[in-house]
């Protein structure tokens, strides 16, 4: 696995860009509404990595975890060849899925994810990009 990004949950988006373009980071792409997620996606890259910034709306599903992490990094996301061979993977060594297969249209036309949860690890995107 190659982590493809680290997810950062945010109150408004074009504050938290104008922070990362402080820090050398790029927009990559414009901002895309994710209808799924209800939440507004944009990937800012520096040099040697990447953020994804996810504004959710307050119809979702994500919405309430601005209250527990506000501004920050809330999960990890890691490259995969083959999405599900690497749920199982992780499902046998503890993880828990909580959302299965999905498009991920903010990424790619063809990406898909599933994201799961460690006590010990927290939450970890899987994507994996066709």
């Amino acid at each position: 696995m190659k982590l493809h990004h680290v997810g950062y949950l945010v109150k408004d988006i074009r504050k938290s860009m104008t922070a990362f373009e402080a820090l050398d980071y790029q927009l990559d792409g414009n901002i895309f509404f994710d209808e799924d997620r209800k939440s507004d996606i944009c990937f800012m890259r520096s040099e040697r990595d990447a953020v994804e910034l996810i504004q959710p709306r307050t119809d979702s599903e994500i919405f309430p975890l601005l209250k527990k992490f506000r501004n920050s990094p809330y999960h990890l996301c890691f490259e995969v060849d083959d999405l599900d061979a690497e749920k199982n993977r992780l499902q046998s060594r503890g993880f828990l899925l909580f959302k299965d297969s999905s498009p991920a249209r903010a990424i790619s036309d063809s990406a898909r994810v599933a994201f799961l949860n460690h006590p010990a690890a927290g939450i970890v995107e899987l994507v994996q990009l066709e």
